[in-house]
């Protein structure tokens, strides 16, 4: 799908769930970041932050940063945030939501791609995607990233893999047809791939039992059940995938941990 392709698909899908087309902006009305937070700090973005560090006073780029859910989460945890999205409709969302909580001057919108990074040289402590370097050319965008990051600093990536069963019968009968050409989803090569890019990676995956606790909150959204489920169904991916490692590849998620020394 071409860039101009994908800027008209991101500005139509204005919802959480990037599902539903021609949705009006009206829905952050109900918006209520206490429920989007609970849904969103599941087990795979805990990790995340946590090996991100302190967030307190560190400038960070978030590529693809939709409407701001991380954005505002990350501004909660003392950073200044660059979000940079292609869609001029969902920054102008999240320009909304920081004026909502009083962000307004932690959060900078960025309208540019990915591909080629209006930033000079080690400018940001932190570079972090969550399901964006699918829809990327990564032999462009991650050498952007690499330059941009500064000495010291860190690129979290979370991408959807590409070899979970039920997931993929998702992606093929009930995903959004144009999922097809937008997303190049992850395999184990192309984690090492991304990996050698840097001065150290190591990564973790997530999600292989637990990916259906996630139908309480697409399908049902009661986030206190979700949090029950998912928590439940963590700890018995955990020790599945502790005794039988070769299942990480069938995981829904990675979580790439990149250095810049």
């Amino acid at each position: 799908m071409s860039y101009l392709d994908q800027k008209k698909y991101w500005n139509k899908n204005l919802d959480i769930q990037n599902i539903k087309e021609g949705l009006q902006p009206e829905f952050l009305d109900s918006f209520d970041l206490e429920t989007e937070r609970k849904f969103y700090l599941s087990p795979e973005q805990i990790y995340a932050y946590r090996e991100a560090q302190d967030l307190k006073n560190k400038r960070v780029l978030e590529i693809g940063a939709g409407i701001g859910i991380n954005a505002l989460i990350m501004v909660e945890k003392g950073a200044k945030v660059f979000a940079l999205d292609i869609s001029k409709e969902r920054l102008r969302l999240l320009k909304r939501l920081s004026e909502r909580y009083n962000f307004s001057e932690s959060i900078h919108s960025c309208l540019m791609p990915a591909e080629l990074l209006g930033f000079k040289d080690e400018s940001f402590d932190v570079v972090y995607t969550k399901s964006v370097l699918i829809h990327l050319d990564l032999e462009k965008v991650i050498p952007e990233i690499y330059r941009v990051l500064k000495k010291g600093g860190k690129a979290v990536f979370i991408e959807p893999l590409k070899s979970h069963p039920i997931v993929n019968l998702y992606r093929r009968f009930f995903g959004p047809k144009e999922w097809r050409t937008l997303a190049k989803y992850f395999s184990v090569k192309s984690i090492e791939e991304v990996g050698r890019e840097f001065d150290n990676f190591y990564h973790k995956e997530f999600f292989l039992l637990s990916f259906f606790s996630f139908l309480w909150q697409f399908k049902f959204e009661d986030v206190n059940k979700f949090v029950k489920s998912i928590e439940r169904w963590h700890k018995i991916d955990r020790f599945l995938l502790k005794i039988i490692p070769f299942l990480n590849r069938f995981c829904w998620m990675s979580v790439l941990i990149c250095e810049k020394k």
